[in-house]
């Protein structure tokens, strides 16, 4: 059993812990979206809340699963989405819209659908607001890397 991060801290509300595993497992592992998608809209939901725990803990992994140097850089340092694969542009332009503004316009979703259909957009958005969600909890119980895991993201 882990002794940080999201399943440790969840054991506090049992009832929560459930739920919340069963979430996060449907959308990493049986969702429409690729390993390298869900990854990658892990991130901008974790840079844009400022979550050092979870992008530290993502970023490897979307590396692992395919998403290019490009994209991470996009991503870490905010830089326009220039120059990468249209999926991996309209996730970042969608979550950063989406958190920034609190909004998504019409023209943005729609090449969203088209890129990943709806069920794939409402799995988008999904993992993005799991990710919030956990980090907001992580965030309030000032929730340390373990001493193995270099902090990833750069200070703003």
């Amino acid at each position: 059993m882990p002794t940080t991060g999201p399943v440790s801290v969840s054991l506090y509300s049992p009832k929560i812990a459930q739920p919340w595993s069963d979430l996060n497992g449907f959308l990493r592992y049986n969702g429409d979206l690729s390993e390298r998608h869900t990854e990658v809209a892990i991130l901008v939901a974790a840079w844009e809340i400022e979550q050092q725990y979870e992008y530290s803990a993502h970023e490897p992994a979307a590396l692992r699963f395919g998403a290019p140097q490009a994209v991470i850089d996009t991503i870490k340092y905010d830089k326009a989405p220039v120059g990468l694969s249209p999926e991996e542009t309209i996730i970042i332009r969608l979550g950063r819209q989406l958190m920034r503004e609190h909004k998504v316009d019409s023209d943005i979703y729609a090449e969203a659908v088209r890129l990943f259909g709806k069920k794939g957009v409402v799995e988008l958005v999904t993992v993005m607001g799991d990710y919030v969600m956990v980090g907001m909890v992580l965030t309030t119980i000032d929730q340390h890397l373990p001493p193995s895991r270099p902090a990833l993201m750069p200070p703003r």
